[in-house]
């Protein structure tokens, strides 16, 4: 579950027999030393310097080469894909103490990081007051502790909330607890984690004190997909086991071994697990099997469901109201047969309707234009308004408010029977 990015060597260098020796001699001997798993950590280590005594890697001339065939075979003895050798330049020297500058003392990736807003990648409310978050790394929170607490203040108000981790490949596990603190009223444990020193098992526990609101009445909805590793799984089995979220999606790639990057020499380093993540109150894991969806479906159509999902639950426990309305209204789903835009195109009253190639724009009152959506039961929606739907009578317009009625326009500028005031 590192995050760190790497600075990596070119690979042009052709490698000496000494150093590929020294490689592979070192990927063994941390191995050896650190593999969260100690029993499997001295077999690899024996058949790793079986194959150097043998004259395996006698061949290989290039670093790249070399790093790629040793995390294969890696992960090929350890069934664990967290395990990776790597070519990475040396880390520029630390700077002086005297005459510092912050942004001398930041690793060096985290200006990318930053630049990326943390991998948080959208946070906005959608139609039907569900929220939905796209988060595409779990960055350290020492760093990305105040965007973290923005995104979930934000959705904070949301009916629902859809955690979209189809393209998160791990990072922080700080951060899977700080964003999982939101998600409980107390301190719960929401995994052990199981290491190779002392102490050998510990509890992974939500903060007492998270800023801003927490958020306890919202339907949670984890998106995953074959590519969600590590932390990500983290976070979507915890809120899984607890049962407070539902995943929907691919069953996720089946990393639960956090580590850290560890240098050989001044050419390679390697990924060492040190820990492996289980559940609250079991030994499963979801290491080498992934996280499984509660509903499975594709990556692609992970969002539609979820997102359907969400509405429909929330219109069942809604009480009768102009929001239950709207509710049942964005169920309608959209139609896929083309729009009569000849026909329909016009001015109705106050109501604008332009044709624009096969689509129709919504405007009222000479106000900002809404493209105007087809639904299956022959209705249309301004897009971003569900409090509306319209019809046509005709040559009349129809529009229904969730909330003020219904409205009639006769087309040709002819005066509405009973405007009501432009939302």
């Amino acid at each position: 579950m590192n995050l760190v990015p790497l600075l990596l060597l070119a690979t042009t260098t052709t490698l000496a027999p000494a150093l590929r020796t020294d490689t592979v001699e070192g990927v063994a001997r941390l191995v050896d030393e650190s593999y969260v798993f100690e029993a499997s950590a001295h077999q690899i280590a024996a058949t790793l310097r079986q194959h150097l005594a043998a004259g395996a890697y006698d061949a290989i001339n290039d670093p790249q080469t070399l790093a790629t065939t040793l995390t294969n075979e890696l992960r090929r003895l350890a069934h664990d894909e967290h395990l990776e050798v790597v070519v990475r330049a040396p880390e520029p020297p630390a700077p002086s103490t005297n005459n510092t500058t912050p942004a001398q003392t930041e690793p060096p990736w985290l200006p990318d990081l930053r630049r990326r807003a943390y991998d948080f990648v959208r946070v906005e409310r959608l139609s039907g007051n569900v929220g939905l978050l796209t988060l595409d790394s779990f960055p350290p929170p020492e760093y990305a502790g105040d965007t973290a607490a923005a995104a979930m203040r934000m959705l904070a108000d949301a009916g629902a909330i859809l955690i979209d981790l189809r393209q998160n490949s791990g990072g922080s596990g700080d951060m899977v607890n700080f964003l999982a603190s939101y998600l409980f009223a107390e301190r719960t444990v929401i995994g052990r984690t199981l290491r190779r020193t002392e102490p050998h098992l510990t509890e992974d526990r939500t903060l007492a004190y998270v800023p801003g609101p927490r958020i306890l009445g919202s339907d949670v909805y984890v998106l995953t997909s074959r590519g969600t590793f590590s932390a990500a799984e983290a976070f979507a089995f915890a809120l899984q086991q607890r049962g407070r979220a539902i995943v929907i999606g691919e069953p996720t790639r089946g990393g639960a071994n956090a580590g850290r990057y560890r240098r050989i020499n001044d050419t390679f380093a390697v990924f060492i697990p040190v820990a492996h993540a289980m559940a609250p109150e079991s030994d499963k894991s979801w290491d080498g099997t992934g996280v499984q969806p509660g509903i499975a479906t594709s990556s692609i159509d992970a969002f539609d469901v979820a997102y359907r999902r969400a509405l429909e639950t929330l219109l069942a426990k809604t009480p009768e109201s102009d929001y239950k309305r709207e509710l049942a209204w964005l169920l309608v789903p959209l139609s896929d047969q083309p729009i009569d835009v000849a026909r329909l195109a016009g001015t109705y009253g106050t109501v604008t309707l332009r044709a624009q190639g096969e689509r129709l724009f919504y405007s009222r009152d000479r106000g900002a234009e809404r493209a105007l959506l087809a639904l299956t039961d022959g209705a249309f929606r301004p897009e971003g308004r569900e409090w509306l739907h319209l019809r046509f009578d005709g040559t009349t317009l129809v529009i229904e408010h969730s909330d003020r009625g219904v409205e009639r326009f006769a087309r040709d500028d002819a005066a509405a029977q009973s405007p009501a005031p432009p939302r």
